[in-house]
């Protein structure tokens, strides 16, 4: 098969094909097997055979249900973090006017997660996502492929059905071809070929083939007309069409198809990967009256040279969630929680199922019966509220029974739960041993976050992956030709929020996966939803709406509730208004200001005619007049204006606006004229007075006088007060120091007195004692 396969490098026969599929389909059913076990101990497989139940008298054979508690709890955390946010994606506008990035931006996010999360398509989407979640969780790949290069829902794909070659990289970049396994009921064959004959016809799809197939599996359920597909193709659709609710069923068998993607080395440039398909019959079922069908006549499908995609990417998108860390990390190489729980929990059921068959073999009263066999069986007397039994019948006490090392069953089970707990580590945050004490807040809050890590890194990888899935499906919503339902329906709504269709391209856009708080998992994102509304006030205004609205979100776990009560709002302060905010004070003062780039120049205009206008408004409400100084800002000011608006006047979108920014900035240089007329006309009017003035200069002079007087006199008087209180200050420490000496004196004449007083009383002590007659001794 393999010199077949290189004598045919494009796979020019069906037998090419399958010979590819055959090589890696024989690995294939050996990893289906392993993954056949782990689905069904997940699925509540008991852990004994029924062969070894009877061998060895098992009693207790349960399943316990830990595994599936566990994917439970994954599937639980994968799903919040990835489905259950407010956007599946945000489109950000790279191109266009800068001041309608915003608002465009916004609609076009908003229309593109209607058709993501509503309706028909939104519900099919939510399953598919889920069951790709599911199969990425217990076997580490979840895989999803678009059939066409037009419709933007991709299909899920069983890893059963999905063929790649051994040595796969994670990232693809190595395959060259793979294949999927396809099982379609007759009537979805009938509807992908012959719902639009010349259109299927044209992209490759050999009806002469399809019919033969439609014939025979349509005999498998009895067709008594005398029409045929060769013949009659229009009737036998009415037919089929009539009789869809069996042609469409399980009972009757599916057509198993297998289709073959390949990157063939001579198509293209050298540099482009062009990848090709074809699809040929893999088994055929047969019916009567028909002659069975050969798998190497034709294929069904043949794109021949027409091109199916420039790059992989628009063909499969793969998330991993991978238990695995040696490298080089292949595709076949990855393993799901499913692998890392398979034998910890197979363990933990057979070690349940003992420890409880011992707990009710200890239930169980044990009598020992020593009589002779001849002699008719013991009896029990009940004399109640006593009981007799027959001398020869001892029931076998708790000490002389076989006992298990509690200690040693509960060190095994911890053991378990810690090998459960630390392979599935990276999907839930912690499994309970059963051993832990009650924690404080704290502690737990510490535990919470430590046991995050690995769930976030995780969560890191397939974001990441997630968004070249979401570019995919971008761009399948922005092909221009597709007649796809949910595309059109964007499209036309887009067009009613007038964005240009020149700007419906991918490349102007920026597409992001939105994540969500915590990783998914609930208490850590309130946890930080709580901790950013705290320090809101440390952001811009902007900013905290957004912390409120995600706050919102997280608690009320409602992202509807989130947007109605703290909407989305364009943001007040933008690059042209924090401009003009800058430069109008510079005009004022008379500076020349250049041009500015890389702002939303509409609303830096606007904003400059808003402070002229509150100047002008300014000088109209107090006097009507205002300063030189006032008039010839308020000109540099127009000035620049006008430059931005003969800059703007280039582009035929701005027409509306330049021409009522012109009128309006030409209002207020009218009323500026006028504050300058005024000016001129004041004065010209005061003609100078000689008088005036030398009576004016007099008053001044005298002004000055008194000023100067008065500053000495100030300073005559601070000077004699600062005098008077330094003599001050000196007299009272010196009546300090006066005081604090009579003290002392007083003190130490006290002292000398009680001294003195001392003495005179020790020594009239001393002469009484002298005095007083001695005792006589005693013989």
């Amino acid at each position: 098969m393999s010199d077949q396969i290189k004598n045919t490098p494009d796979y020019g026969t069906p037998e090419a094909v399958l010979a590819a599929v055959e090589l890696m389909q024989q690995p294939e059913r050996i990893r289906a097997s392993n993954r056949a076990l782990i689905n069904s101990l997940m699925n509540g497989r008991r852990p004994y055979t029924d062969e070894e139940v009877a061998e060895n008298q098992i009693q207790i054979n349960v399943n316990w249900g830990e595994g599936s508690k566990i994917l439970q709890d994954a599937n639980r955390q994968i799903n919040n973090a990835l489905l259950h946010k407010g956007n599946f994606v945000t489109c950000t506008l790279l191109a266009g006017k800068t001041e309608k990035r915003y608002d465009r931006s916004s609609k076009f996010t908003a229309n593109l997660n209607r058709a993501l999360k509503r309706g028909k398509s939104g519900k099919k989407y939510l399953y598919l996502l889920k069951n790709r979640n599911a199969s990425l969780v217990l076997h580490g790949i979840g895989a999803l492929i678009w059939p066409n290069n037009f419709d933007w829902m991709p299909k899920f794909i069983p890893l059963e059905d999905l063929l790649i070659p051994t040595g796969t990289l994670q990232d693809l970049t190595n395959m060259t071809h793979f294949a999927v396994n396809l099982y379609l009921t007759p009537y979805e064959l009938m509807t992908m070929t012959h719902g639009n004959s010349e259109k299927a016809k044209e992209s490759g799809w050999d009806l002469e083939v399809v019919s033969r197939i439609l014939s025979t599996y349509g005999n498998l359920n009895k067709n008594n007309s005398q029409y045929n597909w060769v013949d009659r193709p229009e009737e036998m659709v009415n037919i089929w069409k009539q009789n869809q609710v069996v042609s469409d069923s399980d009972s009757v068998p599916k057509v198993h198809l297998v289709a073959w993607y390949y990157r063939s080395a001579t198509g293209g440039s050298e540099n482009k990967e062009c990848w090709y398909r074809k699809i040929c019959l893999k088994q055929v079922a047969s019916a009567e009256g028909v002659d069975k069908l050969s798998v190497s006549d034709k294929f069904v499908f043949d794109g021949g040279k027409r091109e199916f995609a420039n790059s992989i990417d628009r063909i499969i998108s793969i998330q991993y969630g991978d238990c695995n860390l040696v490298p080089p990390q292949t595709y076949h190489s990855t393993r799901g929680l499913g692998e890392s729980l398979f034998s910890p929990i197979e363990c933990m059921n057979r070690l349940r199922c003992q420890w409880m068959q011992h707990v009710f073999e200890s239930m169980l009263m044990l009598i020992r019966v020593q009589n002779p066999t001849d002699r008719d069986r013991p009896k029990v007397f009940n004399l109640r509220p006593y009981g007799v039994i027959e001398q020869g019948v001892d029931i076998i006490p708790q000490q002389e029974r076989h006992q298990i090392d509690p200690k040693l069953v509960e060190s095994a089970m911890a053991e378990s739960r810690q090998l459960m707990s630390e392979s599935s580590a990276a999907f839930v945050q912690e499994i309970d041993s059963g051993t832990s004490k009650e924690q404080t807040l704290g502690e737990a809050q510490i535990r919470l976050q430590s046991a995050n890590k690995m769930v976030s890194s995780m969560l890191d990888m397939m974001y990441s992956l997630e968004m070249f899935k979401d570019e995919e499906i971008v761009r399948r919503f922005l092909l221009p030709n597709s007649d796809d339902p949910d595309v059109v329906e964007f499209r036309n709504r887009c067009r009613k929020d007038e964005i240009p269709d020149e700007l419906m391209v991918v490349e102007f856009w920026q597409i992001d996966s939105d994540r969500v708080l915590g990783g998914g998992d609930q208490a850590l994102a309130q946890q930080e939803a709580t901790a950013l509304l705290q320090n809101s006030q440390r952001y811009d205004q902007s900013s905290q709406r957004t912390i409120l609205r995600n706050w919102t979100t997280t608690m009320t776990r409602n992202p509807a509730m989130g947007d109605l009560l703290v909407p989305n709002q364009a943001p007040t302060v933008t690059a042209g208004t924090m401009a003009a905010d800058e430069v109008f004070p510079n005009l004022m003062l008379g500076v020349e200001v250049g041009m500015r780039e890389g702002i939303e120049r509409q609303e830096y205009v606007a904003k400059l005619i808003e402070k002229m206008s509150s100047v002008v408004d300014r000088i109209s409400q107090t006097d009507e007049v205002g300063t030189q100084q006032d008039v010839i800002g308020l000109g540099m000011v127009a000035q620049h204006i006008e430059q931005n608006l003969q800059f703007m006047s280039q582009d035929f979108e701005n027409k509306e606006f330049v021409t009522a920014a012109g009128k309006e900035v030409g209002r207020l240089m009218n009323m500026v004229k006028a504050f300058a007329q005024r000016q001129q006309e004041a004065a010209s009017q005061q003609q100078p007075d000689p008088e005036a003035q030398v009576k004016a200069a007099a008053i001044a002079q005298a002004a000055q006088q008194k000023q100067q007087i008065n500053e000495a006199n100030f300073e005559q008087k601070f000077q004699q007060k600062e005098a008077q209180f330094q003599q001050k200050m000196k007299q009272d420490q010196e009546s300090f120091m006066l005081e604090m000496q009579r003290v002392r004196e007083e003190v130490m004449a006290e002292i000398s007195a009680t001294a003195t007083k001392n003495a005179v009383e020790i020594d009239g002590m001393k002469k009484k004692a002298k005095a007083a007659p001695s005792k006589p001794k005693v013989d």
